[in-house]
């Protein structure tokens, strides 16, 4: 690629999420949406790119992807693209679990390949500007955070079969924004307490609970949730 050629972009997983990156790839001056990857052929045909069933099928230049299948999906597929040479932003959370997390890793080193996980709101201008509040103590030291998160999810949004396992639950998809604003504003956490309760759908899923947390500077928060 040169200074003069658009950055090749592939969208793997062209669900609700996936199809927001793909248009704004295609939209985005400096970019090319080179290849769409999706098992169903009636969603990779609404875009006007090559489409592909799956990653071992593309046969176009790629510099990046961006990976916004399942979340049971992050691992494999971000493997796949590590070994394709791609680099990639990944949709939250990273993966499902700490051990496929630790194998992403090894595959991104192995691949020399870089990886951003899409920790957007870390990057907003009022977050930004807490960050450097606290870490100037201009409004004295931190010692304690509250966070609440409770929305109700549009009716339907759980009808999707992965989002009725623990891929599902607001921890994984919502929460985990939260949680990284507080690691980026008070630092690296470490001890949890928590307790969750499924008191609506009853499914394998947590839907609502309290987390505690401690982190590295001595702070202390608690979080709320529920869908």
């Amino acid at each position: 690629m040169t200074a003069d050629e658009p950055v090749k972009l592939g969208v793997i997983g062209a669900g609700s999420i996936g199809a927001r990156h793909a248009h704004l790839v295609a939209a985005t001056d400096g970019c090319e949406l080179a290849a769409v990857i999706d098992p169903d052929a009636e969603t990779r045909a609404a875009f006007d790119a090559p489409g592909f069933a799956k990653i071992d099928d593309v046969d176009v230049p790629l510099d990046g992807v961006i990976i916004a299948t399942p979340t049971e999906l992050h691992g494999s597929n971000g493997e796949a693209a590590a070994a394709r040479g791609w680099h990639m932003l990944i949709e939250k959370p990273v993966t499902a679990t700490l051990e496929e997390a630790d194998r992403l890793i090894e595959a991104l080193e192995a691949g020399n390949v870089a990886a951003l996980v899409g920790h957007h709101r870390r990057h907003h201008a009022s977050v930004q500007r807490l960050r450097t509040l606290v870490k100037e103590r201009a409004i004295g030291q931190s010692v304690l955070a509250n966070m609440v998160w409770a929305v109700k999810k549009p009716e339907g949004y759980c009808d999707a079969p992965w989002r009725a396992g623990a891929g599902g639950s607001p921890v994984m998809i919502n929460l985990v924004h939260d949680i990284d604003i507080l690691r980026y504003v008070l630092g690296e956490i470490t001890g949890v307490t928590a307790i969750g309760g499924q008191p609506v759908r009853g499914e394998g899923r947590v839907e609502s609970g309290v987390a505690v947390l401690s982190f590295e500077n001595g702070c202390t928060a608690s979080c709320s949730f529920a869908d």
